[in-house]
């Protein structure tokens, strides 16, 4: 091809390496491996001042590597698995998809991309050195994922742990009541209805009292994950006598539950 010195003008660095795949590319091949392209995408399309591809992949890997990140973070967590169990095999192949398509696409087809960009700029007659700067773009993306980072981890857990607190909230007044009842009948109550009307809450959890005491919030449905599960104020007791409440959970591990309520 009579053009490929412009070519070499534009590529300006690493020509040797272009050219052979350029020469397949003109032949009508559309696929090749860039190694740089796949170590490190971004950086790779602002060097090579494909701009505009640059911020496609932006925005796009940004959420695909969120979504990496929270499916490992979620998998791991005690917490979420013990809530809502995920077969490993699922979760492992969610990830090795996403890993495909995130690691594997971009360089199967950057150097046609950065191929068809040169054989552009040279319609357009443009002229110099055709590689730019990667500080800029990927500085952010590094600021998106090390803030996801910090905070990912702990969002699903704060999120149970707040629906838990909100139950413990109705089953504290319930239990100032039955110390109240105490106090002045020396029996517990029969039924939960008798110290308290506040039997339930905004998310359907449901407050009983059981017979040696323990004060339970059973999740309703609109706690999503917890429904089912409960924690309880468990009495402790001295001659016979209540003298306090021990707040846990038989069915949620401590990492779901706040600092007042765990185990260990």
């Amino acid at each position: 091809m009579d053009e490929w010195p412009r070519y070499e003008a534009l590529v300006a660095k690493r020509w040797e390496y272009y050219r052979p795949r350029f020469e397949r590319f003109a032949r009508g091949e559309r696929l090749s491996w860039n190694w740089a392209a796949f170590v490190a995408t971004l950086a790779w399309l602002r060097y090579r001042r494909l701009y505009g591809w640059s911020w496609v992949y932006f925005f796009v890997s940004t959420p695909f590597l969120l979504a990496v990140f929270f499916v490992g973070v979620l998998a791991g967590d005690s917490c979420e698995r013990a809530l809502d169990p995920t077969p490993g095999r699922i979760v492992g192949l969610t990830v090795l998809t996403l890993l495909c398509l995130g690691w594997i696409l971009p360089p199967l087809v950057a150097d046609y991309l950065y191929f068809m960009h040169v054989q552009a700029s040279i319609g357009k007659n443009a002229g110099g050195t055709r590689t730019g700067g990667a500080v800029g773009a990927l500085a952010m993306q590094a600021l998106v994922l090390i803030g996801s980072a910090v905070a990912a981890p702990g969002y699903a857990v704060y999120t149970h742990r707040a629906m838990v607190a909100e139950g413990l909230l109705l089953a504290g007044a319930a239990k100032v009541a039955i110390q109240e009842y105490l106090s002045e009948h020396q029996r517990l109550p029969a039924r939960i209805d008798e110290v308290t009307k506040e039997v339930s809450n905004r998310h359907g959890d449901r407050l009983v009292v059981e017979s040696d005491g323990t004060i339970k919030v059973i999740f309703g449905d609109r706690s999503r994950k917890l429904s089912g599960h409960s924690v309880s104020f468990v009495p402790e007791k001295k001659d016979g006598r209540i003298v306090d409440w021990v707040c846990g959970s038989k069915d949620l591990p401590d990492r779901c539950l706040p600092a007042g309520c765990r185990q260990s």
